[in-house]
């Protein structure tokens, strides 16, 4: 679970709220969630 939130986080800063890992990255916490 914190793996999935810092590699969010990292999503986030690196590509963008439009990158599309991005979104696979909050599925899947969603999913963990």
């Amino acid at each position: 679970y914190a793996l999935v939130a810092a590699g969010l986080q990292k999503c986030l800063v690196e590509g963008g709220p439009d990158s599309v890992d991005t979104q696979k990255m909050e599925k899947l916490f969603l999913a963990l969630a």
